[in-house]
């Protein structure tokens, strides 16, 4: 799986701010000054997070955030490098605990679990539809989801590289499933607001 996420078709662009994402969610050192930019990073996401939870992906900038901690925008910089960091970051801070799935079950079962937790997720967070996919999962949450959903086909005569494209299928659909029912939802106000 690992090299999967290293080969020469990821994304060339994505992988500097990948390289800082891990750097800063995999930090080891215990030194205080370590642990307090950590919970300024985590405070950063939870705040943005926050943002597009009531506002959508839209209402998530450097500068509202700043205003929102009452930071000046360019001091986030010294957390957070970029937007599509911030955004990578948020999208995994935000994916909830993992699917527990009945693994009595047969392959199937499995993998239908794992994708109804998925669209729950999606449907939670509906700004996450917003965000654009640039590879792979990333964060190390967004690995574990994809572990997890690799494991149900693991009795499969699949090869690694099947297991996973089912894996992605899968939460394509889950993605799309989320985004029909926020668009009809969507649809269904504006026509209401419009005739009444």
């Amino acid at each position: 799986f690992v090299e999967v996420i290293i080969a020469p078709e990821v994304n060339e662009d994505a992988k500097p701010i990948l390289n800082r994402i891990m750097a800063k969610l995999q930090e080891t050192s215990v030194a205080e000054n370590n642990l307090s930019k950590l919970a300024e990073v985590l405070s950063l996401v939870s705040a943005a997070i926050e943002l597009a939870d009531a506002g959508g992906l839209a209402a998530v900038s450097m500068s509202r955030l700043a205003d929102r901690l009452g930071f000046t925008t360019m001091s986030l910089y010294r957390y957070i490098a970029s937007k599509e960091e911030l955004l990578l970051l948020m999208v995994d801070a935000s994916i909830g605990p993992l699917p527990q799935i009945d693994v009595s079950g047969g392959w199937r079962e499995r993998a239908e679990a794992w994708a109804r937790e998925l669209l729950v997720f999606n449907r939670t967070h509906p700004w996450i539809l917003e965000v654009p996919i640039s590879g792979l999962p990333a964060g190390p949450r967004q690995l574990l989801w994809f572990d997890r959903g690799l494991a149900a086909f693991e009795d499969t005569r699949l090869t690694e590289a099947e297991k996973a494209s089912s894996v992605l299928l899968l939460a394509m659909y889950s993605r799309t499933q989320a985004a029909l029912g926020t668009d009809l939802v969507r649809a269904a106000q504006l026509a209401k607001e419009a005739g009444g």
